[in-house]
């Protein structure tokens, strides 16, 4: 009855603070009519975990007081198709799932399934564009807020666990926040015994009520290490590290279409290896706000032992007591004034070798530079498996194209992409258009940078009906594609009855995921 009546106490605190500031909602263009809303979420304290009376409760659930100290916004809904597609388009990201060499978890009608052609596109049931986005590891989401944060000015994170229960609760004490009934819960909310075992999309469930259509349908990863509440801080808890004692796993909130009702509750938490890939496997967005660069960005490192802290850094600057004087020492009247170790004369050459010193530096690295590029552009050395004991040498360079008057463009696809040698001028931004391999219209705007052969633009699968057209001078241009490296194999060039050949640099993939 004591946890009962605290959680009551705190409920009522929050509700009554948080109603007038809860009217904020922020809304974020991602291009081509896909938007992201987040909702602002006072700051407060509330009773984290679940009492033992909670039906379903997990041994993990250790109820305990948390004190949040700062607003913040979290995503309306979790990230939708619609959204993570406007994000790879503009970068060319390609999933975890996609670059790996088993491909991700999708539903093969009975159960989860690993397959290759599993992914974000394809997850064995139909999506629209307001489904949520699934089968994305913990990094796939940070690249995403990654580019989110540089779209937008805000810096967008996962939330630590501690803000997605508290935004999850709104102020409510009951098992979820609709009540302490199942019967009455599973009513509005997605899970294994509701779902019809497939995803829906973000808004088709009631919010709750601070406005967050939150719990069920997908997990949703947040930024917190896997371990018991016990060694946290009170105020802005975040699992910094993994336990020594288990395998290092991040959090998940939230419940899904997978699993059973119990699992969608408040206080339920879950958890996966960071590079899992699940078709009930997504994420929400969360920014302390517009301010949050000035406060110190929070954001989690991608790689483990060390996770982040939603705490702001302390003052570094020293303290009065510590800075020392202010003021130059005095000397007493009588006596001379200190003498410089170095005359001026003496200070002038000083300056001049700094200055020399500084001149042979930057000769030095001009002509390493020189040396490098002349190694890298050497012809291929002997190849002993052929039994002439030489390689044939590469084809020159294509460089004919490239004066086609504007509006006519050559194109070549490959595997991924294709390459694009236009008639405009360099630094031009061209309107893209193409099919991919299901048919699908796909856009791109990029600012034409072609090198003596042209340039590559990524798709992530064979394109067809290419077209291109210079963009309108009021577009906002996307963040530009990775740096190309050079391939090591001579390609083909043509277009109609003119072919040439060349070798060319094509950006390179991300890693295997395994």
């Amino acid at each position: 009855m004591q946890i009962n009546r605290l959680h009551l106490a705190w409920g009522f605190t929050v509700l009554a603070t948080a109603a007038p500031a809860l009217a904020e909602t922020r809304a974020f263009d991602l291009g081509n009519s896909v938007r992201l809303e987040v909702r602002r979420i006072p700051k407060g304290r509330f009773l984290m975990g679940s009492p033992d009376s909670e039906a379903g409760r997990n041994a993990d659930e250790k109820p305990h007081t948390v004190v949040l100290s700062r607003d913040f916004y979290l995503g309306r809904t979790a990230v939708t198709f619609a959204q993570w597609e406007r994000f790879a388009l503009e970068t060319g990201y390609r999933s975890e799932a996609e670059t790996g060499t088993s491909g991700g978890f999708g539903w093969n009608g009975t159960a989860l399934e690993q397959r290759r052609d599993f992914n974000w596109r394809n997850t064995g049931y139909p999506q629209t564009p307001e489904h949520p986005v699934v089968m994305v590891t913990w990094e796939d989401s940070r690249q995403f807020l990654k580019w989110l944060s540089r779209k937008t000015g805000w810096t967008f994170e996962l939330p630590a666990e501690a803000r997605w229960e508290y935004a999850c609760r709104a102020g409510t004490t009951t098992a979820w926040w609709s009540g302490n009934e199942a019967s009455a819960a599973g009513a509005g909310i997605y899970s294994k015994e509701s779902s019809g075992n497939q995803a829906h999309p973000v808004t088709s469930r009631p919010a709750n009520p601070w406005g967050l259509h939150i719990s069920g349908n997908v997990w949703e990863w947040c930024a917190d290490w896997f371990g018991p509440y016990d060694f946290l801080s009170v105020t802005d808890p975040l699992q910094r590290t993994a336990p020594a004692s288990d395998k290092p796993r991040r959090v998940l909130r939230g419940g899904s279409w997978l699993r059973p009702l119990k699992d969608t509750r408040s206080a339920a938490r879950y958890r996966n290896d960071a590079r899992s890939r699940n078709a009930d496997n997504g994420f929400r967005v969360m920014s302390f706000g517009p301010d949050a660069a000035a406060a110190g960005s929070t954001a989690p490192p991608s790689n483990p032992p060390s996770a982040p802290t939603d705490v702001e850094p302390p003052d570094r600057a020293p303290s009065p007591a510590s800075s020392g004087p202010a003021t130059p020492p005095r000397f007493p009247d009588s006596a001379p004034p200190p003498v410089s170790p170095h005359p001026p004369a003496q200070a002038g050459k000083r300056g001049g070798s700094w200055l020399l010193l500084i001149l042979l530096g930057g000769m030095a690295v001009w002509i390493a530079r020189r040396i490098l590029r002349a190694l890298a552009n050497r012809p291929p050395l002997p190849d002993r498996r052929t039994r002439s004991g030489m390689r044939p040498p590469p084809p020159p360079p294509l460089r004919e194209p490239l004066d086609l008057v504007p509006g006519a463009f050559l194109t070549r696809g490959v595997d991924d992409g294709f390459w694009l040698n236009a008639g405009y001028a360099a630094g031009t931004w061209l309107n893209l258009t193409w099919r991919d391999e299901h048919g699908l219209l796909r856009e791109r705007r990029v600012q034409y940078a072609p090198g003596d052969d042209g340039h590559f633009i990524y798709t992530g699968s064979i394109p067809e009906q290419i077209q291109a057209s210079a963009g309108e001078p009021d577009a906002i241009p996307p963040l530009p594609l990775p740096l190309p490296v050079t391939s090591p194999e001579p390609e083909n060039f043509s277009q109609n009855d003119g072919t040439a050949s060349s070798r060319h640099p094509r950006p390179g993939h991300r890693p295997s995921a395994y």
